[in-house]
């Protein structure tokens, strides 16, 4: 099944709230996103509230169907 942005690459560097939501549906609708992080991982990783496992559930729920990279200098 094609989705509406199917081809498309967008590189994620936004952080908290509108920024991955929006990549998040942009996802959602079939880009692939690549989201770049800080060496060690970002910050809403260990955000409350957290999954059993651990991971913060507002980076698990905003990272679904992203693909997730860390640049190091």
């Amino acid at each position: 099944m094609m989705n509406v942005l199917d081809g498309i690459r967008i590189l994620d560097f936004s952080r908290y709230a509108s920024g991955p939501v929006a990549t998040m549906v942009l996802a959602d609708m079939g880009a692939e996103v690549i989201r770049v992080e800080k060496p060690g991982g970002e910050d809403d990783r260990i955000l409350p509230p957290f999954s059993p496992n651990g991971m913060g559930l507002l980076f698990m729920n905003c990272s679904r169907h992203k693909k997730c990279i860390t640049l190091v200098a």
